[in-house]
């Protein structure tokens, strides 16, 4: 018995399957957003395209956008490799931007499978339910609020250069003496000078 096996069938399924425990779990459009690393070895203008293409993709699949930011080319965690038609190129950096849209859950599973799993351009992705409202703008004024709690004194730093200075000279013996004064203190001194005047009185008796 042959057993015959259709890669497209089976994309079809999942898919299918995807659709319908999305539609099963949720109701109604909602908010996405789409983070998107784009290849570094597309120039201005194929960059352009690439990303023009993404909003077209968002648009036929009924999404409405919200937000966008412009593509930066930024380093990359860690080395991703590709198969490029049989060569294998490693990508170091490439273009990160994100776009926010609100669509029908089933629209974005079909867009993840048509769209952003199918075009070379993307080295990878990260398609997200979130909220309409702006988050990063919050998140960074906190970071800074928290960055400008921390702060310094100085008198730490004054100690360590005032260290450092100190630090390779010699040390006299007028210096030495001291700190050994200082730490026995005044009271053995005054000790020694009661029992210096005991002494003084004797010797006139």
């Amino acid at each position: 018995m042959i057993i015959s096996c259709d890669m497209t069938d089976n994309k079809e399924t999942e898919v299918k399957e995807e659709k319908e425990s999305v539609q099963a779990s949720l109701s109604g459009r909602q908010v996405y957003e789409l983070g998107f690393h784009v290849l570094s070895t597309l120039n201005e203008d194929e960059l352009e395209a690439a990303v023009e293409s993404l909003r077209k993709a968002v648009s036929a699949h009924d999404g409405t956008f919200i937000s966008e930011a412009t593509p930066e080319l930024l380093d990359l965690a860690y080395t991703m490799t590709v198969n490029e038609g049989g060569k294998h190129t490693k990508y170091d950096t490439a273009y990160f931007g994100w776009i926010k849209f609100e669509m029908e859950p089933e629209q974005a599973v079909l867009l993840k499978a048509e769209v952003l799993e199918t075009d070379k351009n993307i080295l990878r992705y990260i398609l997200i339910r979130t909220v309409r409202e702006e988050t990063r703008a919050q998140m960074r004024e906190e970071t800074l609020q928290t960055l400008e709690e921390v702060k310094t004194t100085g008198t730490i730093q004054n100690k360590k250069v005032k260290d450092e200075d100190k630090a390779g000279e010699e040390v006299s013996d007028s210096e030495i003496d001291k700190a050994v004064e200082e730490l026995v203190g005044d009271e053995p001194e005054k000790e020694v000078k009661e029992d210096t005047k005991e002494e003084v009185v004797k010797k006139e008796e």
